[in-house]
């Protein structure tokens, strides 16, 4: 039996369990257990209770998924079309490359943006415009999503490595359901962006379509994405 049946077989024994639950029970990955249920989601075999946080995921014939609804679609075009500085989120990856010499770190917290010092956040930086409203945050192995002001120390964690103890993609699904975030003189939940640019790795970009499934639509940046973004945004 291949895993998707599995996950199958069990949502039907086991209505309203979390995908958690599910990863735990039948024991692979909660990355990988998110990718079946998704995959059973698109072919109408199990609806998700989206009232419900964190998800419940049902048989698509259980009585009690009726007012169970697909996951919301979406598209670079919707994104471009209907996006606002209010529910657009942008989204860098962090870096190996930090301030920090690797013979002499020390116990020192600096801003995120101005510890990392690869690519994606000094793109951030150097392109996304200061004091006009948007909304950044930083997608750090080690702590999740996180504002550009958060302090961190020097770390050596990547998702690449499991045995070095990234946070898990449980943990930044959490952060998107439950927890907010600072920007500027606000405070919003990460729950509340309805489409999210993200610049970053593959890899990155992969961990924040699972962070915010069913959520928001999550779209891998580029230069001709982003100058129409920042051309309706910041004319």
């Amino acid at each position: 039996m291949t895993n998707k049946e599995r996950v199958l077989s069990f949502v039907q024994d086991n209505p309203g369990c979390t995908q958690k639950e599910i990863s735990n029970e039948l024991r692979i990955n909660s990355a990988q257990a998110n990718q079946k249920l998704h995959e059973l989601m698109k072919e109408g075999l199990v609806k998700r209770d989206e009232q419900k946080r964190p998800y419940k995921y049902y048989s698509s014939t259980d009585a009690k998924a009726d007012n169970i609804s697909q996951p919301p679609q979406g598209s670079a075009e919707d994104m471009l079309k209907n996006s606002t500085k209010e529910n657009l989120l942008i989204v860098v990856s962090c870096s190996e490359r930090k301030v920090w010499g690797k013979e002499n770190w020390g116990p020192t917290y600096v801003p995120a943006i101005h510890a990392y010092t690869g690519k994606d956040v000094t793109w951030l930086k150097n392109n996304v415009p200061k004091g006009k409203d948007f909304h950044c945050v930083i997608l750090s192995a080690k702590y999740g999503f996180i504002e550009p002001e958060h302090p961190i120390c020097y770390y050596d964690v990547t998702f690449s490595d499991p045995e070095k103890g990234p946070i898990s993609l449980d943990s930044i699904r959490n952060q998107v359901c439950y927890q907010s975030r600072h920007f500027g003189g606000h405070e919003k939940k990460l729950c509340d962006f309805r489409y999210v640019l993200v610049k970053g790795s593959t890899q990155y970009v992969n961990n924040t379509r699972i962070a915010f499934d069913s959520i928001g639509y999550v779209q891998e940046w580029n230069d001709a994405i982003w100058n129409k973004v920042i051309a309706k945004l910041d004319p």
